[in-house]
């Protein structure tokens, strides 16, 4: 009787299988930390770009301020509403701005069908199209010395001595989980002569 011999088992399969398992377990925990990697980085470029985008329509709201002749920083900024504007919320850049003691609230009952500064939260557009950005703008008084240096606010009897000076902060305001409470802000701040001199940046 002839009998048959079992094939013998290749005793390699099994290293070679384990082997596969473990190279691609190594790819993938390179592909991971390539991904983690590819992602904070396109975030940090988006954080940075929305940053820049912020400064740049600051900047512009400071350039269209210097243009308004004059008392027209207040042209459509009744009491009612810039009294309503300062009592809500503020980002604490614009609140140390805004302290009693630098800043005293400004409006006018002159109205104009020009573009003043509004009291309401104003939409940025961008090539004509809106954007994510969202302006604030605050107009307040102080007197300055004559000679210069901070302009905060002062008794009556020490104005006359002291120059009159509008102090113009606008907020631009964008969602961000990057921010406290998911909100950034971006705030700059000029000063303007009420009589119309060219303003000087804070």
């Amino acid at each position: 009787m002839t009998r048959r011999l079992a094939p013998e088992r290749d005793g390699d399969a099994g290293v070679t299988l384990l082997e596969v398992v473990v190279a691609l377990a190594v790819i993938a925990a390179a592909l991971a930390s390539l991904l983690a990697f590819f992602v904070r980085a396109v975030e940090t470029t988006r954080v940075h770009t929305d940053r820049q985008a912020a400064t740049r329509y600051a900047v512009v709201a400071m350039e269209r301020v210097s243009l308004l002749p004059g008392t027209a920083v207040l042209v459509n900024r009744p009491h009612a509403a810039v009294q309503a504007q300062w009592s809500r919320s503020r980002p604490p850049q614009v609140d140390a701005l805004l302290a009693a003691t630098r800043t005293e609230m400004a409006w006018s009952a002159q109205t104009a069908a020009v573009e003043g500064l509004p009291t309401a939260p104003e939409r940025v557009t961008d090539g004509g199209a809106p954007t994510k950005f969202t302006r604030h703008w605050y107009v307040g008084r102080c007197w300055q010395q004559p000679t210069g240096g901070d302009c905060v606010v002062v008794p009556a009897a020490q104005r006359p001595a002291r120059v009159a000076m509008f102090r113009v902060v606008v907020a631009v305001q964008w969602a961000s989980a990057d921010c406290d409470g998911g909100q950034c802000f971006h705030v700059e701040s000029m000063l303007a002569n009420v009589d119309r001199t060219d303003p000087a940046f804070e």
